[in-house]
């Protein structure tokens, strides 16, 4: 089976191509910040429908060339297939991953498109978290498929590299110090890595590239943003 991943990060892509293999599936990355990085300036993550019919006619002939397209983070480069899926001839996987209209919330067509396709027979729309369900149900988008959770897996050679910042540290500092990373939480709601500075904690605050990235640290302080679940909750009695 020839399959195509559509990607703006490369965790789910590592994940694809750690089962890909297991299966011995042939698989080839479109990772979305090489492929289309001269317009994605503010809005980088914002696929309208004229960004995504531009992207089909450029690439139409290679997109039919595999038997399975599967988009992931995010869910909008779904809507590069959706308006042609009758003419489409892979099948299309939405792989749901924080927020299925991450980035174009405002545009009331898209979710209105992908409801109507709920019962396309080359559609599967999957969720990495059961919160993705519900988030789509809220917003008019039914979702029947089984969650499909992240591995975490990569293959031989896809290390990661440290988080940007760390080669300041000491290499006695890891076991003593906390990584604090730099989405809204941490700088825009409160300024953390300042806040835990001032309780005399030592501490990295910068981009990670992966848990591989942080696993030498003491600790990491993080305010989630996302519910990302990894087990159910326990059953019967306690």
């Amino acid at each position: 089976m020839k399959i195509l991943h559509l990607t703006f990060h490369r965790s789910p892509q590592y994940d694809l191509e750690y089962i890909c293999q297991k299966f011995n599936f042939d698989l080839e990355t479109l990772y979305f910040h090489d492929y289309a990085s001269n317009i994605y300036k503010p809005n980088r993550y914002k696929v309208t429908e004229e960004r995504a019919e531009a992207w089909w006619r450029d690439k139409k002939d290679y997109y039919q060339s595999f038997d399975l397209i599967i988009t992931s983070d995010t869910a909008a480069l779904s809507r590069i297939f959706l308006r042609h899926i009758d003419e489409l001839r892979p099948r299309l996987i939405v792989w749901i991953c924080d927020r299925f209209d991450y980035a174009i919330e405002a545009d009331k067509q898209y979710p209105l498109l992908l409801n109507s396709l709920v019962q396309e027979r080359k559609l599967r729309l999957i969720p990495n978290t059961e919160i993705e369900r519900i988030y789509c149900k809220q917003r008019g988008v039914t979702v029947v498929e089984a969650v499909i959770r992240p591995l975490g897996h990569r293959l031989p050679g896809r290390e990661m590299l440290s988080p940007q910042g760390v080669a300041l540290m000491e290499e006695g500092d890891y076991e003593t110090g906390f990584y604090i990373s730099m989405y809204h939480n941490e700088t825009k709601f409160i300024n953390l890595h300042r806040h835990c500075s001032k309780l005399g904690l030592k501490t990295v605050h910068g981009v990670h590239r992966g848990a591989d990235s942080l696993k030498r640290f003491k600790a990491i302080i993080h305010i989630p943003y996302a519910w990302s679940p990894k087990h159910k909750p326990p059953t019967g009695p306690k």
